[in-house]
């Protein structure tokens, strides 16, 4: 900048040195008045090139002192939005997403503890070797129960927990029950009359009630053969009726006669005599059925 004012001043000078000799201008100019106009244009012509050099071209009146404007920017902001946390519980928990009994051990057999409740999250402190059941937390009560996983959404890294070896499974003690049976044992024989019967006593030593009987009596001396059937147990001691029962319930007594019908038209005292008592778990005759066979001399 200070040297173009530098330079505008000598042009300036030098104009005013040529207009105060007051040189006509004519057209039979000298050769003086050619050099001084050739002067002034090679001044003004320096000129020119100075400034060019200086301002990359020839200044106008308009563009001295004047900076170019820059260009005013306005910043767009973009927001990034904050990512969404959603807490994750630390260890492995149990979704359940159906009702589930909770067990004293990995597998049906073993006892009820509590039901998990659909929608229900327990945590899990152990698991089966097979993967299938975990123990957690017994949020229904106290202590811990095993889970089975198959109604249920896991999560957590299930490797970190320990595998519990099972107690072992539970061993159920069946007490059978006696099998069907009967004893039967010889009392006396009994009279009314021209007539004669066998009195027994029978006793149910089996699980089955029984509720009707068949005795048959085969006398080997004579070859008679007796039949005995009722849907009753009854008894007799002499004509009169003693004792009558329905049916005989397990480990229960009852006394049996065969009379009405299967009495004896004589007296079988020293005979020899095989007696079959049958007895039925139904009226008639009818249903399971238990047999058993003696030989006796009354």
């Amino acid at each position: 900048m200070k040297r173009m004012i530098k330079v505008w001043g000598i042009f300036l000078v030098v104009a005013v040195l040529l207009s105060s000799c007051n040189f006509p201008l004519t057209s039979g100019n000298s050769d003086t008045e050619i050099s001084t106009i050739v002067a002034i244009q090679v001044a003004q012509t320096q000129l020119a090139g100075t400034m060019g050099a200086g301002n990359g071209g020839v200044p106008t009146v308009e563009g001295l002192g004047q900076q170019p404007s820059e260009p005013t920017l306005t910043p767009t902001i973009t927001l990034t939005p904050e990512p969404s946390l959603t807490p994750t519980p630390e260890g492995v928990w149990l979704t359940v997403v159906e009702n589930t009994n909770c067990r004293k051990g990995p597998g049906k057999v073993y006892d009820y503890v509590s039901t998990i409740k659909a929608g229900q999250q327990v945590q899990a402190v152990g698991r089966s070797p097979d993967n299938q059941y975990y123990y957690v937390q017994n949020i229904n009560g106290n202590g811990y129960c095993w889970l089975w996983v198959q109604y249920s959404t896991l999560t957590g890294n299930t490797g970190i927990l320990p595998v519990f070896t099972p107690a072992p499974t539970p061993t159920f003690t069946v007490t059978p029950s006696p099998a069907p049976g009967i004893s039967v044992s010889f009392v006396q024989v009994t009279t009314c009359g021209p007539q004669y019967a066998l009195r027994l006593m029978v006793r149910n030593t089996g699980s089955v009630t029984w509720q009707s009987v068949k005795v048959t009596i085969v006398d080997n001396d004579t070859a008679t053969t007796v039949v005995h059937s009722l849907d009753q147990f009854r008894g007799y001691a002499g004509c009169p009726e003693d004792l009558s029962q329905e049916d005989l319930t397990p480990g229960e007594e009852g006394v049996i006669s065969n009379v009405n019908p299967g009495q004896f038209n004589y007296d079988p005292t020293g005979h020899s005599l095989k007696v079959t008592v049958t007895v039925y778990s139904e009226n008639g005759l009818a249903g399971q059925s238990y047999s058993t066979t003696f030989n006796l001399t009354p």
